[in-house]
């Protein structure tokens, strides 16, 4: 078992972990496919599972990843909604959901949420990477088409340090389709 894995175990419950780095409802589809060469680790949580995120359906987005890429430097955490149409809903599941990982409702910081990660980072709590906050995106993944963002509900967003991905097909992504 990764070290990751079991982080997340600690941090977010046993229950909440999913097996795998897939997650399906109502026909949409959230898929990681990330090549050991890429020297990557991940580990998917459910946070509609995890007493520490306070559960509940209709607040919690549909999944939670946590990726740490090159060894122990950089923390790339990935909410992801599953949704038909209504992206306004989608937008608040994965902001609420965001905001109980930074309980101090600022920006993001990767030791704000894993009491545990603080053993990776330096004396001030910032990682130890060439982006010191790690990086936030939340993915909408929909069929529908031409969604847009509120530029208000963008600078928001943007604000807390949660980057904002609209996704129509998410089978088997990559860290570059994350990045983009």
């Amino acid at each position: 078992m990764s070290w990751l894995r079991e982080l997340a175990q600690d941090a977010f419950g046993r229950e909440s972990v999913l097996t795998g780095l897939a997650l399906k409802e109502q026909g949409n589809v959230f898929s990681l496919r990330l090549p050991r060469s890429e020297g990557v680790l991940a580990v998917g949580v459910r946070p509609d599972a995890s007493p520490q995120l306070g559960g509940g359906r209709e607040t919690a987005c549909d999944g939670l990843f946590l990726l740490e890429c090159a060894p122990r430097s950089v923390l790339l955490v990935v909410l992801v909604e599953l949704k038909g149409a209504d992206v306004a809903k989608a937008i608040k599941q994965l902001e609420a959901t965001f905001l109980k990982l930074c309980p101090c409702h600022g920006t993001f910081h990767a030791a704000h949420f894993v009491p545990a990660w603080r053993e990776l980072t330096g004396a001030d709590g910032a990682l130890r990477s060439p982006h010191p906050k790690g990086l936030a995106i939340g993915c909408v993944v929909s069929r529908r088409r031409g969604i847009q963002l509120k530029q208000q509900d963008r600078a928001r967003l943007a604000a807390h340090g949660l980057l904002i991905r609209f996704l129509r097909d998410a089978k088997g992504l990559g860290l570059s389709d994350l990045l983009r």
